[in-house]
């Protein structure tokens, strides 16, 4: 049972037990516990729920913009799951990070490649593993013919990966190709193919 008195870490640990209930993806999964056990734990663990105030969470999560806007997105994330689990079990009367700065995301400009840099890396890719004192085997194409498909189509590198035969139409007004799966990495089981994207779009 939770309530003020209650520490972080016992928050989070009957949070993590949830978490394995819920439909997500095991990638999503591990994001979320590394998320947790790497940045947001280490500086709520030794306060009792009670204590942690908007400006507790404000001052941390300006903490966390300063090093990257992604960072302290990802830690708002998971500070408002957790707060929005200790809510559903009566255990504060408010969720915390309701109240703090919102975070601005930095503007940035969409860059193309120009030509020369798009040779350069075609240059790259065609020399790679191909010196004289290089040992091991030596490259089949693979690296090559996957910077191709990158530059042809924009897809994200798991994305790539994770193209079949099936995908690919070649029809009278070009190839089209289906984008139906990702290559992710799994703790323990390393690379695998999972059956839809990372998103719909």
């Amino acid at each position: 049972m939770l309530d003020l008195t209650s520490s972080f870490q016992d928050l989070a640990d009957l949070w993590l037990e949830d978490l394995e209930l819920q439909k997500l993806s095991d990638g999503t999964k591990e994001n979320y516990r590394d998320d947790l056990r790497l940045h947001v734990l280490p500086q709520f663990r030794h306060f009792t729920l009670g204590e942690i105030t908007t400006g507790r969470v404000e001052w941390f999560l300006r903490s966390e913009r300063a090093v990257s806007y992604s960072r302290a997105k990802h830690s708002r994330t998971m500070l408002n799951l957790l707060f929005g689990f200790a809510l559903r079990h009566d255990a504060i009367p408010r969720n915390p990070v309701q109240g703090t700065s919102p975070l601005r995301r930095p503007k940035g400009e969409p860059q193309a490649l120009t030509l020369d840099q798009i040779t350069a890396i075609r240059d790259a890719a065609s020399r790679w593993r191909t010196g004289l004192d290089v040992k091991g085997p030596k490259p089949d194409g693979q690296v090559r013919d996957i910077i191709e498909v990158l530059l042809g189509t924009a897809l994200r590198i798991g994305e790539c990966l994770a193209l079949r035969m099936c995908d690919v139409e070649d029809g009278p007004s070009g190839m089209t190709i289906s984008v139906s799966g990702t290559v992710v990495l799994r703790t323990g089981s390393g690379a695998v193919r999972q059956d839809h994207p990372k998103t719909e779009h």
